[in-house]
């Protein structure tokens, strides 16, 4: 060859991934149920040896519902949900 051998290197990068939630209950009364949720999933990673790539993503959702029984032939379940997802990346 031409006296140059192929570049070849190795590299770690690190990940984090974490996931939250809490969920509430509440019985209002033997007719009527509510509930609440909350999650929430940050995460980052880092790619790429020569260059760097630094990436961070956050999702958030909150859900509320309701279930009620107000008689013995009506009964209804409601939710309601929002969700919200944000992505960022920098590149050197």
């Amino acid at each position: 060859g031409n006296g140059l051998a192929r570049f070849s290197a190795a590299g770690s990068r690190p990940s984090e991934a974490y996931n939250g939630g809490l969920r509430i209950d509440h019985s209002v009364n033997a007719k009527l149920t509510l509930f609440g949720r909350f999650n929430q999933a940050p995460s980052t990673s880092e790619r790429g040896y020569l260059s760097r790539e630094s990436s961070r993503f956050r999702y958030r959702s909150l859900t509320l519902g309701a279930t009620g029984v107000p008689s013995p032939s009506l009964s209804y379940d409601v939710r309601l949900n929002v969700s919200a997802a944000r992505a960022t990346g920098v590149w050197s």
